[in-house]
């Protein structure tokens, strides 16, 4: 056939303006083929983005319903408490996220929202390069892990302090140091620290051996939860000024003891309801002796005014019901006391401590050879600082239910748990 037949001629016309054709698809095709890659692009990496944001965002929100948990938290505190747990897990993000923070007016759950710019591959040719995640968190309070153990003293080395074989058991309620160096909290040897949640404002030194769970640290520092309450009366003039109790059975009467109360060896002493106040002097229990007593406060005023519970002696004693040392067994008057100064408890036995112990100046140290406070139905301590020495077992329990002693605002929160509240 002849090549340039008419008919052959259309035919070769035709595949020249197929090819012509095909191109222009191809090119009209290519920017929405590039926008579908961009597109699935920019999806999968929001997607990305958010599931990491909402993660960080429930841990976030989960740990500052602890912190509510402890009962006299401020928002600020617990608003603190979110940003350094979003910044301390932010570290797989490209940019920190913002943190918004809101606690509910009944103080029964946190919000937490976080938002991120992400960067988009498509929206940039619209002079839109990023594009922005957001995501929302609710932890709610389900009942109270309350505050059992409170050390003030931001500049301690150690707020809490075990060594050697002792041990702090603290399960059903919390611990928490307010000294900001980086053995905040510290555990050494075969110590052992159990508690629902432990918190430290500075670091921690101890391992998974020593701790259960592992405390959190960088936490803010608590405000001392009793710092506003109206201390009881103290009279001017003295009742009783260097009194010691001698060997034998005796009753005392409540009121000021000036110079402080003296337990000799084998001395066994009932106190009678009400508040003891020891005015200028410690209060000394020595070995072999005995005191007792129910529904009795102590009030320390004085800068020599301290707790002397001499290893083998015997301590059973319970808080008032009522009255200004309500919920109170010892009650250091910060006003008057020096900052540091030590109150021991070597008791043998002093398995009951009901109520809450408060030395907002004074270093307590805790040396027994056996358990303490272990029969009360609930103990509370509040101190500058508190060490654990030689193989005791300090052991706060929570249970208010057993006991007609009241406990003080802001460490009484009876929330158990949190969770997400989806």
């Amino acid at each position: 056939m002849d090549p340039k037949a008419p008919g052959q001629k259309t035919i070769t016309g035709f595949r020249r303006n197929t090819s012509g054709n095909v191109a222009v698809v191809l090119a009209l095709a290519t920017p929405a083929l590039l926008g579908a890659t961009g597109l699935a692009l920019d999806y999968a990496n929001w997607t990305r983005s958010k599931t990491i944001l909402q993660n960080l965002a429930d841990q976030a929100a989960l740990t500052g319903a602890r912190e509510l948990r402890l009962g006299n938290s401020s928002d600020p505190v617990i608003a603190q408490v979110v940003l350094n747990a979003v910044s301390a897990s932010a570290a797989s993000l490209p940019a920190a996220p913002s943190v918004t923070t809101v606690v509910a007016a009944d103080r029964s759950n946190v919000s937490v929202t976080l938002a991120e710019n992400v960067a988009t591959v498509l929206p940039q040719s619209l002079g839109l390069p990023f594009a922005t995640v957001r995501v929302n968190a609710r932890a709610r309070v389900l009942g109270g892990s309350p505050l059992c153990l409170l050390s003030l003293d931001r500049a301690a080395a150690s707020g809490l302090n075990a060594s050697l074989a002792s041990k702090v058991t603290a399960s059903s309620c919390s611990i928490y140091s307010n000294a900001a160096s980086p053995t905040g909290v510290a555990a050494s040897d075969t110590s052992r620290i159990t508690s629902d949640f432990t918190c430290s404002a500075g670091g921690v030194l101890g391992s998974s051996l020593n701790f259960s769970p592992m405390p959190r640290s960088d936490c803010p520092a608590l405000a001392d939860p009793l710092q506003g309450r109206p201390p009881p009366p103290v009279s001017g003039s003295c009742d009783y000024v260097n009194a010691v109790i001698p060997l034998g059975s005796h009753a005392i009467l409540p009121g000021t003891y000036c110079g402080g109360l003296n337990l000799a060896l084998g001395a066994r002493v009932t106190m009678s309801p009400g508040v003891y106040v020891m005015k200028d002097g410690p209060l000394t229990v020595s070995l072999d002796a005995t005191l007792k007593g129910s529904d009795v406060g102590i009030y320390m005023t004085g800068p020599l005014s301290v707790l002397a519970f001499i290893a083998g002696s015997n301590i059973d004693l319970s808080a008032p019901v009522t009255g200004p040392m309500a919920g109170i067994l010892v009650w250091e008057d910060a006003k008057t006391a020096i900052t540091g100064i030590p109150h021991v408890i070597y008791s043998a036995h002093a398995h009951n401590l009901l109520g809450t112990i408060y030395l907002p100046k004074g270093n307590l140290t805790i040396g027994s050879p056996n358990p303490v406070a272990d029969q009360s139905a609930y103990t509370i301590i509040v101190a500058n600082n508190v060490s654990m020495i030689s193989s005791p077992n300090l052991v706060l329990n929570s249970n208010y239910g057993a006991s007609l002693a009241p406990v003080p605002d802001g460490l009484g929160n009876r929330a158990s748990s949190v969770a997400l509240d989806r």
